[in-house]
């Protein structure tokens, strides 16, 4: 015989009277601090995102790392750019790799969309951004589909 358990959520809201003292050190905060200074819930975020509401809790705690899909869907309810989020702003561009991932993922594009927009296999774009290969009139195509402007 079979037993039963039965399961309860119990959410508590509370009200942070100081939302410009939240951190805002990796996207988890970001998140937090951006649905908390627009007087959204989770389980609010989780509906405009049609992301459950503890996914939305792992990644405001760091949990989880979600993929770009969910970057550009909490972006997009938040009123916010990919750029923020990610804190690209820290991010290095000392090798071709780093700059086709950093600006693929402001563009919020995943490896597999760029590649079709380059007319290449993703597998090329993962080699790309792992500095395995590196081919001039490739990279200015690549480039050219992130907006990437080389200095």
């Amino acid at each position: 015989m079979g037993v039963l358990a039965k399961s309860k959520t119990l959410v508590l809201e509370c009200t942070i009277n100081n939302v410009e003292a939240l951190p805002e050190n990796n996207l988890g905060d970001r998140v937090r601090k951006l649905r908390v200074s627009n007087n959204i819930t989770i389980n609010d975020l989780s509906k405009y995102c049609n992301i459950s509401t503890d996914t939305i809790s792992n990644i405001e705690h760091n949990r989880t790392t979600p993929n770009i899909s969910t970057i550009n869907k909490i972006s997009q309810a938040l009123n916010t750019s990919n750029a923020y989020l990610l804190g690209v702003d820290k991010w290095p561009e000392s090798t071709s790799g780093e700059i086709i991932y950093k600006y693929r993922m402001i563009a919020g594009l995943s490896q597999r969309q760029l590649a079709e927009k380059c007319n290449l296999h993703y597998s090329t774009i993962k080699d790309y951004e792992n500095d395995k290969i590196s081919n001039p009139d490739t990279l200015k195509i690549i480039y050219n589909q992130i907006s990437y402007d080389k200095k």
